[in-house]
């Protein structure tokens, strides 16, 4: 019983990942797929692995993000140019985007005009 260590976060998905639309930077397209992967181990309710996504989106890259997991869904979403991923992981199907530009700087851009 105390020789149990807490599951690591894993460095490949695995699950099956099927790219739909990728308008996202490598980086952030990366921890989209980890996050949710590891996300849909622990939770079994498709809006707590879109609530739990979206929220590390908002804390990480700023901005105002927007998470919509399922297996049928339709959308229609205005989101900001560069900032929006469809993706599957095996049967979920996960649309990942920001209405509005992140704030913090990603690593190999130019730094963002704050106002």
């Amino acid at each position: 019983m105390g020789d149990e260590e807490a599951p690591k976060e894993k460095k490949e998905p695995s699950r099956k990942v099927c790219l739909h639309r990728v308008e996202i930077p490598e980086d952030m397209k990366a921890d989209a797929i980890l996050y949710a992967d590891n996300a849909l181990d622990k939770m079994t309710l498709p809006q707590d692995v879109a609530t739990d996504l979206k929220k590390h989106f908002d804390s990480e890259y700023g901005g105002t993000w927007h998470c919509v997991v399922g297996a049928n869904y339709g959308s229609s979403v205005t989101h900001q140019t560069k900032y929006l991923f469809f993706f599957q992981l095996d049967q979920a199907h996960i649309l990942l985007f920001c209405s509005d530009k992140p704030t913090k700087d990603l690593p190999g851009s130019a730094p963002t005009e704050k106002a």
